[in-house]
């Protein structure tokens, strides 16, 4: 049986998790399996959701908070047509999903948010404490010929292992330590900012096609490193100062949103071989950018020893976009980099003696020096993604 709904003005939850549809505008079959979305919540009863990648409005006696995920099935009960929810066989999994559906249309890269923060420093009339919160924030920061030595310091203050550094801070944490973890600081810099009433809109932020994702800077699956399009600091330089913390607040909740997405992303993995993605802030001789990085387990026939591999991404305003993979076997370095300019590469082949010397000074030995032009493209599966409300 197939019922011509063409809109779903009335749509009630019952106690049971029960659906009402009044007029429906999309073909639904009695029986048929559904994925829904919250797209987001207009009023206290009234909601817009996703189904088959169209966008309703809704009236509702539930709360539904936006990114929330469901899977329904159609009934018709006398004139009406009824959307069941479906309980999930896997509630761990389908909070875990729900999660990333609500962080991912949000998140964005930290490129813009150092942009700004740069560029506030300069300012005279900035408030005493947000002017001290922000160069603290900043000093933290290692500088791009530091970080092979700062690295293992740079992950575990990421972001990504706060909640972990919170659970056993009574024995081996400072207060010092966990205020220099970059979530935590991006916590604090919007309580401060809220303090003198600004705060993020909560608007997400939608990515633009499909071919994007090709070099999109997604944490997902499939996901390799890529630059990171760098902000044009005289683009901002002049911009009142009232805007320039108003788009601090906004990108500092976006940020956030990227940090748990990765978090997440991270908590979906069940089986190995495991990734862990992230950014690292660098401070570079053009000002603060930011470095994608993804530590990944390969794989080893047998009982071999495990591998572990380091791939990164970042732009430079010299060499320009720049990837690249560092993998050890016992004392066995491989490097492969990929580069857009020429000019980047000739540099890099002219000075691979430097750096296999430089390494045999450190018991290792060089073994494959690959250099390549052009990027390495994201394998995202895409096609799923508008669920997550993303125009992609």
């Amino acid at each position: 049986m197939i019922t011509d709904p063409s809109s779903l003005q009335n749509l009630r939850p019952n106690p049971a998790q029960e659906f009402k549809l009044a007029k429906p505008a999309i073909d639904l079959y009695v029986g048929q399996v559904l994925k829904t979305v919250v797209v987001t919540a207009l009023t206290e009863n009234q909601v817009t959701i996703n189904i088959n990648g169209q966008n309703i409005n809704a009236k509702t006696s539930h709360h539904f908070s936006p990114g929330e995920l469901m899977k329904v099935q159609v009934m018709k009960i006398g004139d009406e047509t009824i959307l069941k929810v479906i309980p999930d066989s896997k509630p761990g999994q389908s909070l875990i999903q729900t999660a990333l559906a609500q962080n991912l249309p949000y998140q964005v890269p930290p490129g813009r948010l150092l942009a700004i923060l740069n560029t506030l420093t300069g300012h005279t009339s900035l408030p005493s404490d947000l002017k001290q919160q922000i160069s603290q924030l900043l000093a933290n920061i290692s500088s791009l010929t530091q970080l092979p030595r700062d690295m293992a310091k740079a992950v575990s203050q990421s972001g990504l292992f706060l909640e972990a550094a919170l659970l056993n801070a009574r024995n081996n944490t400072t207060d010092t330590n966990l205020r220099r973890d970059m979530k935590a600081q991006y916590l604090i810099l919007l309580k401060t900012l809220a303090a003198y009433g600004i705060e993020p809109t909560g608007r997400s932020l939608a990515h633009a096609t499909y071919p994007l994702l090709a070099h999109e800077s997604l944490p997902l699956k499939g996901a390799v490193p890529q630059p990171q399009p760098r902000t044009d600091q005289q683009s901002i330089a002049n911009l009142p100062v009232e805007k320039l913390l108003s788009a601090l607040s906004e990108q500092a909740a976006h940020v956030l949103a990227r940090i748990k997405t990765f978090q997440i992303a991270h908590a979906m993995q069940s089986d190995p071989p495991y990734s862990l993605m992230l950014d690292l802030p660098v401070q570079t001789e053009s000002g603060p950018e930011a470095v994608s990085l993804m530590i990944k387990e390969e794989r080893q026939e047998g009982f071999m020893p495990k591998k572990w591999s380091i791939s990164f991404a970042l732009n430079l305003s010299e060499l320009g976009d720049i990837q690249g993979a560092v993998s050890i076997n016992n004392t066995t370095i491989d490097v492969q980099i990929n580069a857009e300019k020429p000019d980047t590469l000739d540099l890099l082949a002219s000075n691979e003696a430097q750096f296999s010397a430089l390494i045999e000074q450190l018991g290792l030995q060089l073994g494959t020096w690959g250099l390549h032009q052009g990027l390495n493209d994201n394998n995202i599966d895409g096609h799923h993604l508008s669920l997550l409300d993303l125009k992609i």
